[in-house]
Parts: structure tokens; sequence; C-alpha cells
């Protein structure tokens, strides 16, 4: 009777057994053009015996999270019922692409379902739940309530030894600490995390980006010039295309220790890299060194051309009204 049991278990409503269904389920895929697809690569690692799963960590593209999420969701259906934890992780960076597309509610509504089945998860289910749910409240504008549950990523990730959940909750308290002592603080402790786990390098570039930042806040100009240079020596090391926005954050600190002229050079070649793209950020800092260096009359058309491009864009404009509204009223001289 137990072993009627165990067959009848291992049949699909149709009546085929599962391992045939899922043969003929990939076929179907492959033949209909999806033999690349999340899906497809899935089911056929579960039938073909060795019970492993696509590493969605690679699938992101932070630059398109509805894209992100489509490839997700495709992976989901494949998902055995005796892998809890990877389902549970794999609906987290659903929420996250959720987030990303400011579906704040919904986000909330799939990591809820996370929360009610944490006791079937791991250490790392529960990183990386605190570290959506808390990312969610800090995108929707609540970062107090997102403090302590990246403290608890935090804390969580040193204890069971996922330094890379660690570092990513670490340098996420960075973020949303209301001191600038402190954003440097915990940026400087996520930095000497990475020195002891050369593994989790590829944090470096993050961590200096909002180290610069925190620096340029406290007006130690300096300081954020070193930290925005070694984000683009992060990419030289590793082989990697200069990131053009971290030129432009190095121009500003240029600018903002007493070399505009430098500045200018530099913005100037990336603006001809560009071949006729304009960006407005690139413009912007192309204006401000032409302003201290007295040439207003040049500075003037860029700043106008500047704020036709950043004018809608409204994380600027609340994370940084004083530049916003200085970028607003340059554009508006004569």
């Amino acid at each position: 009777m137990m072993r009627a049991n165990s067959i009848a278990a291992r049949r699909t409503p149709t009546g085929l057994p599962r391992e045939v269904a899922m043969r003929f389920t990939v076929c179907l895929l492959c033949l209909c053009g999806f033999s690349d697809s999340p899906m497809t690569v899935a089911a056929a690692s579960l039938f073909s015996g060795a019970m492993s799963l696509p590493d969605f960590d690679a699938l992101w593209n932070y630059a398109d999270p509805a894209a992100t999420e489509a490839k997700f969701r495709e992976i989901l259906p494949a998902v055995p019922e005796d892998q809890p934890a990877y389902r549970l992780e794999l609906l987290t960076q659903i929420a996250r692409c959720q987030g990303l597309q400011d579906q704040f509610e919904a986000a909330h509504v799939t990591l809820d379902v996370v929360e009610k089945s944490l006791d079937r998860g791991t250490d790392r289910t529960r990183i990386r739940y605190l570290l959506e749910r808390g990312r969610v409240l800090n995108s929707s504008g609540r970062p107090g309530d997102a403090r302590p549950l990246f403290v608890k990523a935090y804390d969580i990730g040193l204890k069971s030894g996922e330094m890379r959940l660690a570092i990513d909750a670490g340098h996420m308290i960075a973020i949303v600490e209301p001191k600038v002592e402190d954003q440097i603080a915990w940026n400087l402790k996520c930095l000497e995390l990475i020195e002891k786990h050369p593994d989790q390098d590829r944090w470096r570039r993050a961590v200096y980006i909002n180290l610069g930042e925190a620096y340029r806040s406290a007006k130690q100009y300096d300081r954020a010039l070193d930290s925005f240079t070694r984000v683009i020596e992060w990419y030289e090391k590793n082989g990697k295309p200069v990131d053009r926005y971290a030129r432009v954050d190095q121009a500003k600190m240029l600018r903002m220790t007493g070399h505009p002229a430098e500045s200018l050079d530099k913005m100037r070649a990336l603006e001809t890299e560009l071949n006729g793209e304009v960006d407005g950020f690139v413009t912007e800092e192309i204006a401000e060194c032409l302003l201290v260096l007295g040439r207003e009359s040049e500075a003037a058309p860029l700043f106008r051309q500047a704020w036709e491009k950043l004018k809608d864009e409204k994380w600027l404009e609340r994370s940084e009204p004083d530049r916003y509204q200085r970028l607003r009223t340059l554009a508006a001289t004569p």
C-alpha cells in the first residue's frame, strides 16, 4: 500500500509519471524555441537527476527589474517542494524587482508570503527576507523602519558566515543612517570585512561609491576624491569599462578640491566619447567648471541644457534638493 501511494504521488493529474511529464515539458519548450529560458534549464536539470536549479543571482539585470522579475517567475513552477529555501529566496528577489519598479505594496505582499514560511528556510533565507523588506521600506520613504531589519540581517550574516549578505546589509545600514559620521563608519566597517574576505571584492566598488558620497556630504572633499578615484581603479583592475558616473563623481571632487581645469578636461573627454549623446550630469559638471573658471557666458546655455535633461529626475529633487534648486536657478539665468 505504501509503495502504491509512493507511485501515485509521483504521477501528475493526467496520470503520467512526473519524470515523463517533465521530459515532455522540456521537449515542448525546446520545440517552441524556449531552450534557453530559465524554466527550461531548471526543468531539464531536475529530471536529469541533478536536482540543481539556476543561480538566480546570475540572472539579475538591475537596469531592467521588470525583465528580471519575468525570468524569476519562469523558474518558480520548476522548484520542487523539497527545496523550500530556494523558493523563498527566489521570492525575496521577486519582491526586490517589485520594489525597484515602485510596486511597494506588491513587494510587501510577496514578502508576507516569505515571512509566513521562514521556519522552512535557512539563515540565508532569513537574511535575504530582512534585506528585501528593509529595502522596500527604505525605497518607500521609511529608512527609520528599515534600519533595524538591516542591522538584524548584518548580525545573522556575520554569525552564519554569509559574508556577501552581511556586507550587503552593512552597506544598506550606511545608506539609511541619518548622521553622516555613522554613514562613514559603516562604510569603513564594510571595507574592513572586504579586506578580511577577498572573495567579496565585488562589493568594493559600491562601498567606495557610498563612502565617497558620505565624505562629500561631510564636505571632506579630499577623502571623497580618494574614494571615487578608488572606484575607477576597481573598474580598471577588474578589466571592466569605467562607469561614466564614476568619472563624473571624480571630476566633481576635483573641482571641489580646487582643480576645475582638470575636471573640465576629464568631462570634455567623456563628452567626446559619448559621441553626440547629451548626458545631463556630464553637462552639469562642465557648466559648473566653466562657472568657476569665470566663463559664465559659456556656462549659461549648458546649465539650461542640463536642466532640461535632469528636471524630471525625481530622485535628484528628493535626495539633493539644494543641488536641484541651484540647477533650476542657474538655468533661468540669462
